[in-house]
């Protein structure tokens, strides 16, 4: 009988996170049995700095509402608001995207001063707009902290309920670059059956990674966050796609577990 240790022995798997968002996934899947590399194919890093976003900061105090949709966005903002406030301003509303943002704000907890609030469930913008404090939002304004570019869903649907909506953009995602003995150790030596890729530009840019080395990712399984990025990927075609009931790695690791255990002789490829 297999213990809980072998439930995912022959599966191999890429995560393809950036590489501090990925460990924990990664001992999770070990654990279960997989073989598991990772392969980051989006890379963050903070954007110049820019009189925008620095008197956004300066002046946070004027601000009524302060939105971070990202975990990204929490650790890059939170290093912003440390410049000029030693204690966060009083009176603002906090708002987190995902429960990986709002832990990212509470680097101390009860310490940080900001209370944050976030969806019961959900881990998206929709979910979020669902909150009672957003919905009687005239003549508030609310400071957005995101990356680069991103959906504008938040910004409409709070400015149709009268709010002004600002952005303070503090990081750009990038695609990375590998050596060719890198993407053939992570590619075609270990010849994942599963891709981890958990946003739609991560999805694109390891199709035009895998295209450097050859590797063709038309038989492989993908997991994906949601229906919206998939929609975004024209790239995955016919591939098979998982997704998780939410981005928590025991989730994921679950969402695999089924998958693993239901199709293993049907959907693998070899």
């Amino acid at each position: 009988m297999n213990t809980e240790r072998d439930e995912l022995r022959g599966l191999r798997v890429l995560i393809c996170r950036p590489e501090n968002r990925s460990r924990e996934l990664m001992r999770c899947l070990q654990a279960l049995g997989a073989e598991v590399e990772s392969l980051p194919c989006l890379k963050l890093v903070p954007v110049a700095e820019s009189q925008v976003v620095k008197n956004h900061f300066i002046n946070l105090d004027e601000f009524d509402k302060v939105i971070f949709v990202s975990r990204a966005a929490a650790e890059y903002g939170l290093d912003w608001i440390d410049r000029y406030w030693p204690r966060v301003p009083a009176g603002i509303g906090w708002y987190a995207v995902g429960r990986k943002t709002a832990a990212a704000l509470d680097r101390e907890p009860g310490a940080s001063g900001i209370l944050v609030q976030q969806p019961v469930t959900g881990e998206d913008s929709e979910a979020l707009l669902e909150l009672a404090s957003l919905q009687q939002v005239t003549g508030q304004k609310i400071l957005i902290v995101r990356g680069e570019g991103g959906r504008e869903h938040l910004k409409e649907v709070l400015e149709e309920r009268g709010a002004q909506i600002f952005y303070a953009e503090v990081y750009a995602r990038t695609c990375p670059e590998y050596r060719a003995e890198i993407l053939q150790d992570r590619l075609i030596r270990l010849n994942p059956a599963l891709f981890i890729c958990l946003s739609a530009e991560t999805c694109k840019n390891l199709y035009a990674i895998a295209r450097k080395v050859d590797f063709d990712l038309s038989r492989k399984c993908f997991i994906m966050p949601g229906k919206r990025a998939i929609d975004h990927c024209s790239c995955l075609g016919s591939n098979k796609v998982l997704i998780p009931a939410s981005l928590a790695e025991t989730e994921i690791a679950s969402c695999i577990r089924g998958w693993w255990q239901t199709n293993l002789q049907t959907e693998v490829g070899a």
